[in-house]
């Protein structure tokens, strides 16, 4: 067993949201959105950056007023704004374009970040994963990320 969150996603997730001016409320809904599609998709270190990348954009997208676009986006999460545009559409489908949380759900997983970041480091971390691996791409995507 592996940690999943490692530090370069806790500063990817930091820059993140420095960089695109983020609430708390964005953070919560990423991990709403992850927790959602985990029966659809693997997450692992290979695709967790991929992931929470797209995650964000789409809680992004849906909660916030104003928001930049996609290349500025796929610059932050060093992608092609091509790579992002397909990694949406995918997320999207696996979420079956269901976006909206509910209330009760928003503050479930409130009150998990704040227990969690309330956590000792000497303790175990619900965010272990195992180290078996699958890929967020389709097999018609393989030949295009070459």
């Amino acid at each position: 067993i592996k940690p999943l969150i490692t530090c370069k996603v806790v500063d990817f997730l930091k820059l993140f949201f420095e960089e695109a001016e983020c609430e708390t409320d964005i953070l919560i809904a990423m991990l709403v959105y992850l927790d959602r599609i985990k029966s659809k998709q693997q997450i692992h270190k290979g695709n967790i950056l991929q992931l929470s990348l797209t995650s964000l954009v789409l809680a992004i997208k849906f909660y916030e007023d104003y928001y930049f676009d996609n290349s500025t986006y796929a610059c932050l999460g060093k992608v092609t704004t091509k790579e992002l545009n397909k990694m949406e559409i995918e997320f999207l489908q696996m979420l079956d374009y269901k976006l909206h949380i509910r209330a009760t759900e928003f503050y479930t997983y409130s009150n998990l970040l704040d227990a969690l970041s309330q956590c000792s480091p000497k303790k175990k971390s619900p965010l272990y994963e195992s180290d078996e691996f699958a890929d967020l791409s389709t097999e018609s995507s393989d030949s295009e990320a070459e």
